[in-house]
């Protein structure tokens, strides 16, 4: 008697590869990270990053199975693409907020001078900020001082860049990424241990740890790395020609508002609103071109 053979299907999906645990047998229960919800998965295939300071991007072919405890796959090939988009692998339940995460995929789609979208591809690939941009705060007990306070800060000033007017379109992108960046040192500032690295600030601490980023941003556009360099560092305040002091003041601008907007809600704001009294006769005194002549 013959039996019909049950149909496998696979699918392909690219994915961040996320190594959940071992088993004794060998297999790795994983977890694919794409935009939309988490694919549960299993593999015997060997989960390492290509490099360890970035997390597994990858094209993934994978096929469902059920099992007695639920729906989950079983992953067949895992071929490395570490030059994979990784806005695209975020998924959207990472943001505190419901639009946070597509709100960052937006302002990242407005930057279309290439480099500087590598860039902040590879900035984002660094499991630290892949994992944890999303949930730290932006201050300690000053602005943003809450899970996910550095998100919100650093998404809104990259918006209010892409949308201030007259910007050439250099200008636009290097403000932008300039924006999410200026406050990524704050991951490894904030984490757990790390009290001794607020002796640097946040500002250097950041630039060491995007040292990789800006190095393979220099290969594309050395230009570009040294405008970023000097933005992040604070140096374009002492030596940064005028386009670059137009964008570093222009973020700083951004970042002072975005700051204020979110102090003064909760009544934290350092400085009383102005509330000017009205005259009590209502009579407005006219104007005076010369200072010393008497008013008529």
């Amino acid at each position: 008697m013959e039996t019909a053979l049950p149909t496998v299907h696979t699918f392909l999906v690219n994915a961040v590869v996320e190594h959940v645990r071992s088993c004794d047998t060998g297999l790795h229960h994983l977890r694919l990270l794409h935009e939309h919800d988490p694919i549960d998965a299993w593999s015997w295939l060997p989960t390492e990053p290509v490099d360890a300071n970035r997390v597994l991007k990858a094209e993934v072919c994978a096929m469902p199975l059920d099992t007695q405890e639920g729906a989950t796959h079983v992953v067949t090939r895992i071929v490395p693409m570490p030059d994979l988009d990784v806005f695209n692998l975020i998924p959207d339940g990472f943001g505190r907020t419901e639009d946070v995460v597509l709100r960052c995929r937006d302002v990242v789609d407005a930057c279309r001078t290439s480099p500087l979208r590598r860039f902040l591809s590879d900035v984002f690939s660094m499991p630290e900020v892949y994992r944890d941009f999303w949930n730290c705060p932006a201050s300690r007990s000053h602005h943003h001082a809450y899970p996910g306070g550095l998100a919100l800060h650093s998404i809104e000033m990259a918006e209010n860049v892409r949308d201030t007017p007259r910007l050439s379109d250099l200008e636009r992108d290097v403000g932008i990424a300039h924006a999410l960046t200026h406050d990524i040192g704050k991951l490894w500032c904030y984490a757990p241990g790390a009290s001794h690295l607020h002796a640097l600030g946040h500002e250097l601490v950041g630039l060491g740890q995007l040292h990789y980023a800006l190095e393979r941003l220099a290969l594309d556009w050395p230009d570009g790395a040294i405008a970023l360099r000097s933005l992040l560092s604070g140096q374009w305040k002492r030596l940064g020609g005028k386009p670059l002091m137009a964008v570093g003041s222009l973020v700083r601008a951004y970042d002072q508002a975005s700051a204020e907007n979110d102090l003064r809600p909760r009544r934290r704001h350092p400085h009383r609103p102005w509330s000017p009294s009205t005259p009590d006769d209502g009579k407005v005194l006219p104007f005076r071109r010369d200072l010393r002549a008497p008013l008529q």
